[in-house]
């Protein structure tokens, strides 16, 4: 019997393989980390903390990504933004984005009716009606009155109920025709909410002016196993108005106004049209020579420094700037390019007394502006609108059932209310032109004008020798002459001038006509240039219309 035995062999011990365990991340577990952070390193710090281990792996994300999807850029805002901003208007925030422009929006009123409290959309500053806004990929409810009522406000769009909103500059006006050749914004409202939500905030700014607050209230049930559900959303917005008389870096009006005229002699070729002296120059505390709240009186004045224009010769109020080249002067290059003389200016007081406005007198006749002084800013009480009253009250109904992929009825239903006041127009005026009406003027013998006030303002009238206007020089040596007219009639602003327009019976169909015939005609009195003896009459009569520019204050 034989016998064999295999010889041993020494062998190294291997390592035992280690295992390291891979832990996976799911939404309730990430709802559950002790940290308020999005960013993914943050979690998987807070996740190893929690469960002891080095190693994360998180399976997925329930972001959605047009970009990924689409074959043209897009632009995604989550709904979770429009809620974290506090704002209650979906436009303001999304006309922060680059691609937007505020042409129609609640900082930016802009003119003409039907505008006040509405946000349009207007992508790449194209206007508002080649901007496409859709609600779900539909086409939502118009609401202005300008672009062929086709534009919707974005406003009456609740935040609560927006899961996202998707913006594509261009490339769509193939699909949706000629009023997405800007682009197309479509709000995706949500499909799943489930529960109730009550929001409510407010504020008002330090200065006090612009108090808001916002009040909301949402319901939402899911039912058949999450293929249908129901949410109602109700609220309520309310937005004070803002003028800049509220707001103090507003109050005073500062800017440029004219410093020097150029004017070159016969012959001479300027370049660059400078004569080296700046034309503007930036100014505190401007106060307008041309209209007030309660009322301005322009008293023209026929003096001159230069002539002998006048019962004196002299401007009372002095001369505005005239034409030279060379450092600012009254003295023109020529008698045609002299200064102007100011107007004497007589302000209307809220009792109905008349004061004289004061202040330095700066810039061209006859108006200027006033430095400083009693004059209007045009920006007293609520003559400048910066931000128009809003109250809005939003009420939605969103419901849908999926009963296959080819067959989800759904409802979605709305109602607003949004009472708004004011834009950023500013108030109408009048400055008695009579482009209208001979009627704009105001009759000396206005039950409403205090004795005190009409006596002072018919002896100013009379002594000034001219009637009263905003615009028009009165007998200023060098523009014009008594006798330099066709047939030594006077001209330029020796030349007395009536209403253009009026009543006019037949059969006459011009007012030069209709004045001929009859001087003594109410409508035929001297609204520029010397006073003769008919617009003398009316004074002492008190049916002469005199100037008074006011404006017609915006309630």
């Amino acid at each position: 019997m034989a016998a064999s035995a295999t010889p041993a062999f020494a062998k190294a011990a291997q390592p035992a393989a280690t295992t390291t365990p891979v832990t996976t991340v799911t939404a309730q577990d990430v709802q559950n980390l002790p940290t308020n952070s999005s960013n993914p390193a943050d979690i998987a710090r807070a996740a190893a903390a929690a469960n002891g281990s080095a190693n994360i792996v998180v399976t997925g994300s329930r972001i959605r990504r047009p970009n990924l999807e689409s074959v043209v850029p897009v632009t995604s805002i989550q709904g979770e933004q429009f809620f974290q901003r506090g704002g209650a208007d979906v436009g303001e925030a999304l006309n922060d984005l680059p691609q937007l422009r505020s042409t129609f929006a609640q900082q930016n009123p802009g003119l003409g009716i039907g505008i006040a409290g509405l946000n349009l959309l207007d992508l790449r500053g194209l206007a508002p009606k080649r901007t496409l806004v859709l609600v779900n990929g539909r086409r939502h409810v118009a609401a202005d009155i300008l672009s062929s009522a086709s534009v919707p406000d974005v406003n009456t769009i609740s935040t609560d109920l927006i899961e996202r909103v998707d913006i594509v500059t261009g490339g769509n006006s193939a699909v949706y025709g000629s009023d997405a050749v800007a682009g197309v914004v479509n709000f995706i409202l949500r499909r799943d909410f489930d529960g109730v939500q009550v929001r409510v905030q407010g504020s008002e700014p330090a200065a006090g002016a612009g108090t808001n607050y916002f009040g909301s209230i949402m319901a939402g049930h899911n039912f058949g196993g999450g293929r249908g559900n129901i949410t109602v959303q109700a609220e309520y917005n309310h937005e004070d108005r803002i003028f800049g008389s509220d707001l103090p870096w507003l109050r005073r009006q500062d800017g440029f106004v004219v410093s020097d005229v150029d004017a070159f002699p016969a012959g001479v070729t300027n370049l660059h049209n400078s004569d080296g002296f700046p034309d503007r120059v930036f100014v505190q505390d401007i106060r307008s020579a041309t209209i007030s709240r309660f009322g301005v009186v322009p008293i023209q004045q026929a003096g001159s420094v230069f002539g002998s224009a006048g019962a004196a010769g002299v401007a009372t109020c002095g001369t505005g700037l005239g034409g030279t080249n060379g450092g600012p002067s009254t003295i023109g290059i020529v008698p045609s390019q002299n200064g102007i003389p100011f107007n004497c200016n007589f302000m209307f007081n809220p009792d109905g007394s008349l004061t004289t406005e004061t202040g330095a007198r700066v810039g061209t006749g006859p108006t200027g502006n006033f430095l400083g002084g009693n004059g209007p800013t045009t920006r007293e009480d609520r003559l400048l609108a910066i931000f128009p009253e809003n109250k809005r009250i939003n009420v939605n109904l969103l419901a849908h059932y999926d009963i296959s992929d080819a067959f989800q009825p759904f409802v979605e239903a709305k109602w607003v209310r949004l009472d708004t006041s004011g834009n950023n127009a500013g108030p109408s005026f009048i400055q008695g032109t009579g482009t209208f009406d001979f009627r704009e003027r105001t009759r000396l013998d206005n039950p409403f004008l205090n004795p005190a006030a009409r006596t002072v303002i018919a002896n100013a009238i009379v002594t000034s020798g001219c009637n009263t206007n905003l615009t028009a020089s009165c007998a200023v040596v060098g523009n014009g002459s008594p006798t330099g007219g066709t047939g030594g009639v006077p001209s330029g602003s020796f030349a007395r001038a009536t209403f253009s327009t009026g009543l006019l019976p037949s059969p006459f169909t011009s007012m030069a006509t209709f004045c001929a015939a009859n001087p003594n005609d109410l409508q035929c009195q001297g609204i520029s240039g010397p006073l003769n003896a008919n617009d003398l009459a009316r004074i002492a009569s008190g049916s002469y219309r005199f100037v008074d520019a006011r404006t017609l204050l915006d309630v």
